[in-house]
């Protein structure tokens, strides 16, 4: 996994998020391992719009729900990333 969250990501780029907007990302996540893996929203400088932490148990399937207010000015170029390297610390499998 590395030795930051960031060592192992799933990026999809050029999102358009309105400025007061309400979103909700949700996805299904499974690991073979109990682990935390990190969701988040971003712009292209990496400001934070949005996201958590997600546990995961050992071969558990997750259905993962993150609602967020966009309160930044409308930025069509945001980025959602599914960070699952490393995370703070914590020993990650």
């Amino acid at each position: 996994p590395g030795d930051k969250d960031w060592c192992v990501q799933l990026k999809q780029p050029d999102i358009l998020l309105v400025q007061g907007g309400k979103y909700r990302a949700s996805f299904k996540a499974k690991s073979t391992k109990a682990r935390s893996v990190k969701f988040v929203m971003l712009s292209a400088k990496n400001e934070w719009y949005g996201g958590r932490n997600i546990e995961l148990d050992e071969n558990e399937e997750k259905e993962v729900v993150v609602d967020f207010v966009m309160d930044k000015a409308t930025d069509p170029n945001s980025v959602m990333v599914i960070s699952m390297g490393t995370i703070s610390g914590i020993d990650t499998p």
